[in-house]
């Protein structure tokens, strides 16, 4: 998995995405989308958070677009690893994300 990706599409990132596919048919390891460069990670970092603390009812952080969307990257690692939960977890929030204790 890579870390800390741009989110602009450049030359460099599409070839290391198929120098690594080609690395991983070869070493026989599978490869999981990565995590987007974001504020949020940071920010809840300091705080001692994560962004599946930030869905439980109660949380002083409100959920914006973004953070959603950097929700669903937690949500595609978890399901690129096998984690059964991450499919079958309800919506809340108006937002389609499960809370954390269903995880």
């Amino acid at each position: 998995m890579r870390n800390r990706l741009a989110t602009l599409d450049t030359k460099n990132k599409r070839n290391m995405d198929a120098a690594l596919e080609a690395l991983s048919e070869r070493l026989a390891f599978r490869l999981a989308h990565g995590f987007s460069e974001r504020v949020i990670f940071r920010e809840l970092f300091l705080k001692g958070l994560t962004l599946l603390d930030v869905r439980d009812e109660g949380s002083a952080v409100e959920l914006t677009m973004s953070h959603v969307a950097a929700l669903q990257e937690v949500r595609n690692l978890l399901h690129a690893l096998g984690v059964p939960e991450v499919m079958a977890a309800p919506r809340c929030r108006g937002f389609g994300i499960g809370t954390a204790h269903e995880w």
